[in-house]
C-alpha cells in the first residue's frame, strides 16, 4: 500500500520555486547568443553589399581604363597613319651672302647725314643656336657715333624692312645707347641679326 504524503507548502517559498525556476528557464534560452548572432549575420549582409558596390566600382573602372586604351590606340595608330613630310631647315632660313651688304646699302640716300661714316663690321659674327641643331645666327655689328637718334633708328629701320633680302628674316639682337655730353648726339652699338640653316 502506498502512502502518500501532503505537504503544505507556504505561498512565499512557492513563489521563491517559481522564481527559481523562471531564472532556470531563461538560463536554458540564452536570447543574448540569439541577439548576437542577428548582429554578426547583420554585419556580415552589411560588408557583403559593401563588397559588391567595390566590385561593381572596380568592374567600371576597368571597363573605362579599356575604352580609353584603345582610343589612345587609335589616335596612335591615326598618327603613325599620317606620313607628314619634315621640311629642312634650310627652307626656312637658307643661306643668303647678300644681307649684310643690304643692310650697309639702305644709308646710301642718307649716308652723308652722318657726323662720321658708319662703322660695319667686315663680315658677321656666327654662333651655334643651342637646341636647335643644324641652325646658326649671324650678327652683324654697326654703331654710329655723335649722331641725332633719330638718323640710327632710321638706319635700323630700313635695314629691317629692306624688302629683297632683310624683311622677315633680320631682328636686332642687341642695342646699345649713349649720351654724347657736349651735344643732343648719340653713340649707338646695335646688332643686326639673322638664321641661316649649316
Amino acid at each position: 500500500m502506498e502512502t502518500t504524503i501532503l505537504m503544505t507548502i507556504p505561498a512565499r517559498t512557492l513563489a521563491q520555486l517559481s522564481a527559481v525556476a523562471g531564472t532556470a528557464d531563461r538560463a536554458n534560452r540564452p536570447t543574448h547568443l540569439v541577439a548576437l548572432g542577428a548582429l554578426a549575420l547583420f554585419a556580415g549582409l552589411v560588408f557583403a553589399l559593401s563588397s559588391y558596390k567595390s566590385l561593381s566600382g572596380a568592374q567600371s573602372a576597368i571597363a573605362r581604363a579599356q575604352s580609353d586604351t584603345q582610343r589612345i590606340d587609335h589616335q596612335i595608330a591615326l598618327y603613325h597613319s599620317l606620313q607628314v613630310e619634315e621640311t629642312s631647315l634650310a627652307t626656312y632660313y637658307p643661306a643668303d651672302p647678300y644681307i649684310d651688304t643690304a643692310i650697309e646699302g639702305v644709308i646710301d640716300p642718307y649716308r652723308d647725314e652722318f657726323e662720321r661714316p658708319p662703322d660695319i663690321a667686315p663680315s658677321p659674327d656666327r654662333k651655334d643656336i643651342s637646341g636647335v641643331p643644324g641652325l646658326e645666327q649671324y650678327e652683324l655689328r654697326c654703331s654710329a657715333r655723335n649722331d641725332p637718334i633719330q638718323l640710327t633708328s632710321r638706319w635700323i629701320s630700313d635695314a629691317l624692312a629692306e624688302q629683297e633680302h632683310c624683311a622677315d628674316r633680320v631682328f636686332v639682337s642687341h642695342i646699345s645707347l649713349s649720351p654724347v655730353p657736349s651735344n643732343q648726339f648719340w653713340n649707338t652699338t646695335f646688332k643686326l641679326a639673322w638664321y641661316v640653316a649649316k
